[in-house]
């Protein structure tokens, strides 16, 4: 019979069943070695349940977004996330990331959070995601939230740096492959010359009159997700498509008409929003053990202020928990908890 319990962690647990990446060793160790900052926004591709998500968020990341081709493991990360307590910062995708590229990725590599460097006193970059092309080509994957002062610099920054650190003394500058940086915005810049409605801009070096290209060895592809005008998914190409599951999957109730069933798998994962309120509410409170709740509980009080105990006995109160619980760790009276 197979054990469909719950994998506890001290502050989440969640349910690995069905999903193709599965609770493991490696998975831990890496989400217990990768350093984050509390503005990092991740990436993680190949997500499968959902672990390293919820171990970034643990660590205080911003924002993670999960992406995963197999349906099935999106909707266990969706569960996952759901019953966490980052699930305002947590967005599952399922789709291929090779849609976006004109190349097809080989493998995706995680590298150390800084790039090492030769120069003692160098700019070590700090990468989201490092994939590598059949032919060996290195395609960094970059996730922006807000826009930056430095935005544009820092990937150019990125992309040079992986491509000055090809060679070694002796190599020849022919063996050179190209580097390219995918970056995926949730805001718009100005982009000075392109037509209106282009989603997906391109920036390599030219000839400033005729246009002509340098080496293509550097090339820059920033995707600005707010910039999908269109609404009618039968006249959406396919990058156009999966901008629009990018940006609208996470309310896909039903399959919309207008997207064929090369996106089945995207409509699979949504079947989780047809589970009636009261299932979903029973079922996230399943997965929490007794200590679960109680470094919830501890966690909230620890991070509240005086004046937002009230708030935060009303969240507890909706997540389960009992009034007693509620007045030992928030101080209220039992009185006040009824009233909420």
């Amino acid at each position: 019979m197979t054990d469909a319990r719950p994998f506890h962690f001290k502050h989440f647990s969640l349910f690995h069943h069905r999903s193709t990446m599965k609770v493991g060793t490696d998975a831990i160790l890496l989400g217990c070695w990768v350093e984050v900052k509390p503005d990092d926004v991740v990436l993680d591709i190949g997500t499968g349940c959902g672990l390293l998500p919820l171990m970034l968020s643990q660590k205080g990341v911003s924002q993670v977004d999960a992406v995963d081709i197999d349906a099935a493991s999106i909707e266990e990360a969706t569960i996952n996330f759901e019953a966490s307590r980052w699930r305002d910062h947590l967005r599952d995708i399922c789709a291929d990331i090779n849609d976006f590229l004109p190349e097809h990725i080989a493998s995706v590599t995680v590298r150390p959070n800084e790039l090492v460097s030769p120069v003692l006193d160098d700019k070590k970059p700090v990468l989201d995601i490092l994939a590598v092309t059949e032919d060996g080509r290195k395609i960094i994957i970059e996730m922006q939230q807000e826009r930056r002062k430095a935005f544009f610099p820092r990937l150019y920054y990125y992309g040079s740096k992986l491509l000055a650190g090809q060679l070694k003394k002796g190599s020849r500058y022919q063996n050179l492959l190209p580097v390219i940086v995918l970056c995926f915005t949730n805001f718009t810049t100005k982009h000075a010359g392109c037509p209106k409605g282009q989603l997906v801009y391109e920036y390599q070096h030219r000839e400033k009159v005729g246009g002509g290209l340098f080496t293509g060895l550097h090339t820059t592809y920033i995707c600005e997700l707010p910039r999908l005008a269109k609404k009618a998914l039968d006249s959406m190409n396919p990058i156009e498509t999966w901008f629009y599951i990018l940006r609208n999957c996470h309310n896909f109730a039903e399959k919309p008409a207008g997207i064929d069933s090369r996106y089945d798998h995207v409509l699979e994962a949504a079947k989780t929003n047809l589970v009636p309120d009261m299932e979903r509410t029973q079922y996230f409170r399943a997965m929490l053990s007794e200590y679960d709740k109680q470094d919830i509980g501890e966690a909230y009080y620890e991070e509240g202020r005086a004046d937002e105990k009230l708030e935060i006995a009303q969240s507890m109160k909706a997540k389960g928990f009992g009034v007693a619980t509620i007045v030992e760790l928030t101080g209220l009276s039992a009185e006040e908890i009824e009233a909420l």
